[in-house]
């Protein structure tokens, strides 16, 4: 004969459970925050009360004796969140039941259950927090029915999403609705509604909270939703776009370090998704945004100087740069330079790529600034093939023989080919660059008009530099190869015929005659900084006070006829840079 003193209490079903959450979550009342808060200090500091010789027990009782209701409900919503994490994810021994779960998930929004846990959040413990999460991570991916129960429910109740966004401003519950909202980001449809929301915007002051555990996690939740789904990032990134850069660089020059790094690192995340193309296409080409990079790169962290780079160098290889972008670039090339020089991540494999890249951007900045020898670019109408001839005897030799060192000797037979193929072409192509830019110089647009002179001389000096490359590689197979030969590289056979040069420059019987001092001053009146740039001569004033718009005006019209790209720069600067006294006056003192 068995007897039993104790009655084993049967199992909720998902119905009887989901109700049961429900009616405890609303036993709850205000006055259970300040008992919670209690409660969780006395278990905090139980091994200081065993210290004082205080009984425990005592101090609990007297704390729940304040309002026993409230308390025992509060253990109740307890009680009744634990089972339902078992339900939801077993305990450990019994796997859960698929039926069930999905019963639970169906009763939970029937019963509108989401709504009371989201706002009772600052009632419940820590312990009873962290178990609401892990449910809260299996109720979204619960599909009955092929629908998504708790998504929908969420996508009906927008307004929780605000809420949790917002919790962020409440220490004590910061972190849990920061993990409950990362779940919700997941799905395509809450992010883009967190994303279009008026509440996005506090991210921007999150991020830098000075609570280090907060700003953290208000910081991966921000990365997530910039990052998770491109599209729609794209789509909000298109229509905010000047808001959201105004206040992205706010992080980007914030005094907090963290914030910096952390911002750097996630622009270039999101920058580089090809959904953000367009985005970074319209990024790299505002001058604001260079002038963060650049300043960046002058921090006192590596970390940040790295970081920098790597968003900088978008800006240097865009091969479209504006030109404001160009004249950023230009004006401060020798201080870029030096900082690039003085850039190094350290030792490994990634040392190697950086490095890489670095000395691309080098090249590229004293390149663009005219710092690499002379660099003469001709566009092949025929072919529309764009050919760059660099000139500089030391620096192409150097380049060759640091090649041919590094290379071995079963390489060297290929390279003497290879030269041999090049010099062969490279006659050919001469005659025919100097056949074309003879051609095109007829019909020059008039703001290329006043070059026709300048051109004449560049021309002739390209014929030279041309041969001098020649003369180089020569030099380089019969010295540094040694593979003298009778059919490799000579002068005569770079020379071609020099008597024909003149001829070939002469651009034809049409070509409109310049003078060099007439093409400088046609070139001056085409330079959009003669107007704009100050007059550095010191009798510049007393030529100004003495200046008359009106009676110049028969000469102005001339100048205008003659050379319509001054007109052109008047439309684009007038009044907005200049005003007209000035723009005319610095014209005829020029």
């Amino acid at each position: 004969m068995s007897f039993s003193f104790f009655k084993q209490s049967r199992p909720k079903t998902p119905q009887e459970l989901a109700k049961a959450v429900k009616d405890s979550l609303m036993a709850l009342d205000s006055k259970t925050v300040a008992e919670v808060k209690a409660l969780e200090k006395v278990n905090t500091f139980s091994s200081i009360v065993e210290l004082l010789k205080i009984p425990l027990n005592d101090i609990r009782v007297s704390i729940s004796s304040a309002n026993p209701t409230g308390n025992l409900a509060l253990e109740e919503v307890e009680k009744n969140i634990v089972t339902m994490r078992t339900m939801l994810s077993g305990d450990g021994e019994i796997e859960p039941s698929a039926d069930q779960v999905a019963q639970l998930t169906l009763e939970i929004c029937n019963e509108d259950v989401i709504s009371l846990l989201f706002h009772k959040l600052p009632t419940l413990g820590w312990e009873t927090r962290k178990n609401l999460v892990h449910c809260w991570s299996i109720l979204l991916k619960q599909k009955v029915d092929s629908v998504f129960c708790c998504a929908k429910y969420m996508e009906n109740h927008l307004e929780l999403l605000d809420f949790l966004v917002v919790c962020y401003d409440n220490k004590e519950i910061a972190l849990t609705c920061g993990h409950m909202l990362r779940e919700c980001i997941k799905l395509p449809t809450l992010a883009k509604y967190i994303l279009e929301s008026p509440s996005f915007e506090l991210f921007f002051k999150f991020v830098e909270l000075p609570n280090f555990d907060i700003a953290s996690d208000a910081f991966s939740t921000f990365k997530d939703l910039l990052t998770k789904h491109a599209t729609a990032v794209s789509e909000f990134l298109t229509t905010h776009y000047n808001e959201f850069f105004e206040q992205y660089e706010k992080l980007l020059t914030s005094a907090n370090y963290v914030t910096r790094r952390q911002s750097l690192k996630l622009l270039s995340e999101f920058l580089l998704e090809s959904p953000n193309s367009n985005i970074m296409k319209r990024y790299i080409a505002e001058v604001r945004h260079l002038k963060v990079m650049m300043t960046l790169l002058k921090d006192s962290s590596k970390n940040i100087q790295i970081s920098a780079f790597h968003i900088f160098k978008v800006f240097v290889a865009n091969p479209n740069k504006p030109r404001d972008i160009k004249v950023i670039l230009a004006k401060n090339h020798e201080k870029l330079l030096v900082l690039l020089h003085s850039l190094s991540v350290g030792k490994g494999a990634e040392d190697d790529q950086f490095e890489e890249e670095k000395e691309l951007i080098i090249k590229e900045i004293e390149r663009g600034h005219g710092t690499t020898g002379q660099e003469v670019m001709f566009l092949y109408p025929p072919y529309n093939i764009l050919f760059l001839f660099t000139v500089g005897d030391k620096a192409l030799k150097a380049s060759i023989d640091l090649t041919i060192a590094s290379k071995s000797e079963s390489l060297l037979d290929n390279y003497y080919k290879d030269l041999q193929e090049f010099s062969s072409g490279l006659q050919k192509e001469t005659s025919v660059i100097r056949q074309v830019a003879s051609r095109a110089v007829q019909d020059l647009p008039a703001r290329l008009e006043s070059g026709a002179a300048i051109a004449q001389e560049s021309l002739e000096a390209v014929g030279q530099a041309i041969d001098n490359v020649g003369s180089t590689v020569s030099e380089i197979i019969g010295k540094d190869l040694n593979f003298a030969s009778n059919d490799g590289f000579s002068n005569s056979h770079l020379d071609g015929d020099s008597g024909n040069r003149d001829k070939d420059l002469n651009f034809g019987g049409n070509a409109k005659p310049y003078s060099r001092i007439e093409a400088l001053v046609r070139g001056l009146q085409c330079n959009i900084r003669t107007y704009c740039d100050e007059v550095e001569e010191s009798d510049y004033n007393e030529w100004t006070m003495g200046f008359r718009v009106e009676e110049k005006r028969k000469e102005i019209e001339r100048l205008v006829e003659e050379n319509g790209v001054i007109k052109e720069i008047y439309d684009e600067i007038v009044p907005k840079i200049v005003d007209e006294e000035t723009f005319w006056c610095s014209t005829f003192i020029k």
